[in-house]
């Protein structure tokens, strides 16, 4: 978490300071914020004002890209005008056609996942984001794997945490000591 949050986590003299959230915070723009759609959520991470226009033509609203100047799309807030039309177009459409428009058309985003969704989105699961651990007091249970595998390392962890006190006599042994 710290690393996909270094940016946000790091100053230097000159750079103005990073925006900070909450749970109550959708995000610091209209086209970087999460919005409800009818059967989920969604994240929208449209970087620079020259996505808004393909996100316009995604929500059947293509005459908005001709009332903004691109400078005042990068700056519009997160609970302006344009969130709000962006909200109203996305309340009553499910997120797998809200993806799809998205998506095929360049603009960034993704399905926004509460806590108990993920060990169930086939995506994460697909991609290898789990691995199953068999642990003497919870049965078999499943844990988050690294963010990313390396050519010489593997990531995450390769086994369960142990119990509290189960290598003692391994590791004491390893510094000579007997039993």
């Amino acid at each position: 978490s710290v690393l996909f949050q270094s940016g946000e986590l790091t100053g230097s003299e000159g750079r103005p300071p990073s925006p900070t959230g909450g749970r109550a915070v959708l995000g610091f723009s209209a086209l970087r914020r999460f919005y409800q759609c009818a059967d989920g959520w969604i994240g929208i991470a449209a970087a620079n004002p020259e996505q808004f226009q393909p996100l316009a033509a995604a929500l059947g609203h293509a005459e908005w890209a001709g009332r903004m100047t691109a400078e005042r799309v990068a700056t519009a807030p997160a609970n302006g005008e344009l969130a709000g039309r962006i909200a109203a177009a996305l309340e009553a459409m499910p997120v797998a056609d809200v993806l799809d428009r998205l998506l095929t058309r360049g603009v960034p985003a993704a399905p926004a996942r509460r806590h108990e969704e993920l060990f169930t989105d086939h995506w994460l699961a697909a991609n290898g984001f789990f691995r199953g651990y068999d642990d003497p007091q919870f049965g078999h249970i499943r844990g988050i794997t690294g963010y990313a595998d390396w050519g010489r390392s593997i990531g995450g962890f390769p086994r369960r945490a142990p119990a509290v006190g189960e290598h003692t006599r391994e590791i004491l042994e390893e510094f000579g000591m007997g039993a």
